[in-house]
């Protein structure tokens, strides 16, 4: 096959298939871009003030085409799961007892957020604040106290 008749076939063509076959091209490259391989989050964490010794659960849920790997990180670092820290299969964080570890001063608060990813990409959701909730245990004096003002009250 020579050049004259590549263009010679080129122009045997009508003009309306040749349009036809582009815009056929054009969506279907759209229907892939834009279609459900694109990651969107149904549920990102939110702040949250959580209990020492208490199980606590952030969300992350998200929909797209499959598979979609969701991982979390804490302070920027990745959490490592065990039987103490699970992601769970719709992708909420679940740490079985929140807590502050007094031997390295290392605490469950923080920062965190997780990532979706599929075949296509990445989508990293908003970063929740989670802090520890403050537990004052009364001291001798402040229960009596409070004790007798509360026997006055009712008598």
């Amino acid at each position: 096959m020579d050049y004259k008749s590549v263009v010679f076939a080129c122009h045997s063509r009508t003009p309306w298939l040749v349009l036809f076959q582009l815009v056929l091209l054009l969506l279907v490259g759209l229907g892939c871009v834009l279609g459900a391989s694109e990651l969107a989050f149904l549920k990102e964490p939110s702040d949250v003030i959580a209990v020492r010794d208490r199980p606590l659960m952030l969300d992350c849920e998200v929909e797209g085409e499959g598979p979609i790997t969701i991982t979390w990180r804490r302070n920027g670092v990745p959490i490592a799961t065990g039987t103490r820290v699970t992601v769970l299969a719709n992708g909420t964080l679940l740490i079985r007892n929140f807590s502050k570890r007094r031997e390295s001063n290392e605490t469950d608060a923080g920062e965190y957020e997780c990532a979706a990813q599929n075949r296509y990409g990445m989508l990293v959701s908003r970063k929740a604040r989670v802090q520890l909730a403050c537990e004052m245990p009364l001291d001798s004096d402040l229960r009596y106290i409070a004790k007798h003002q509360l026997s006055k009250s009712l008598n």
